[in-house]
């Protein structure tokens, strides 16, 4: 098994506004990569520039590499350098360094969240997938139009029965990385015994003063997403934390 990744890093994002108010350290969600080849994962720490998925091969900074199963998962990457003046006037949160910049503020600060009323026209998925370039999967395999290849998280496209797309969380690509990897591990022993994603996720909201909601159902459900959420206690706070 060969990882490639870009950072050398995993970052815990859920973790990085507990870095912006002082109740975590950047050491303590972040871990070297390099500790996986104790599992005997072999890891290249690069850059992707193209997947050629009939081949099951990438190209990382230059070297072809070739694989029998290959999974994508790229995620998305911020790009404020779209939007003039961002980079200069914003701060960063999702990152650790952001955050710990955004800590050194010298003046007292307050983060206000809103979300302005807006009417559209609804969206159609297949222009949206075209100029987003995510990758169709099949949603209970997470396997491509290419055999072998598979697409999880924050690239893939996956629309549910009202028309919406699947929310994209680590929950989801955690779970659907499961589903792939019983579905590879099943191939190479001769199994026909694909792994399955179920649609299924949960999400903690935190609501302050130690307290923090929960929800969760079936995102595949039909003729609707069956959704619950329970209030907020410090119950779900502490599964969460």
């Amino acid at each position: 098994m060969l990882l490639v990744d870009k950072m050398g890093r995993h970052v815990f994002w859920p973790s990085l506004f507990w870095i912006l108010v002082g109740l975590r350290e950047p050491k303590a969600i972040t871990k070297d990569i390099g500790r996986l080849l104790k599992r005997g994962i072999d890891v290249v720490r690069g850059e992707v520039s193209c997947t050629d998925a009939a081949t099951t091969c990438a190209k990382v900074d230059g070297k072809k590499i070739g694989a029998d199963y290959l999974v994508v998962s790229l995620g998305a990457d911020l790009a404020p350098g779209n939007v003039p003046g961002l980079d200069e006037a914003g701060h960063n949160l999702y990152s650790p360094e952001g955050s710990i910049s955004k800590m050194a503020l010298r003046r007292p600060t307050i983060f206000l969240a809103y979300v302005l009323p807006m009417f559209c026209p609804r969206l159609s998925v297949r222009p949206a997938r075209r100029r987003r370039r995510l990758e169709a999967v099949d949603r209970e395999s997470m396997e491509t139009r290419f055999p072998g290849v598979f697409a999880i998280g924050d690239n893939t496209s996956i629309p549910l029965e009202m028309g919406l797309l699947l929310p994209k969380t680590g929950v989801v690509a955690y779970r659907q990385a499961q589903a792939v990897a019983r579905t590879i591990a099943a191939r190479i022993n001769g199994e026909d015994r694909d792994g399955t994603f179920d649609g299924h996720r949960v999400c903690f909201v935190r609501a302050g003063g130690g307290r923090a909601g929960f929800g969760g159902g079936d995102f595949y459900g039909r003729p609707l997403p069956q959704v619950k959420f329970h209030e907020p206690s410090r119950k779900w706070h502490t599964v969460k934390v």
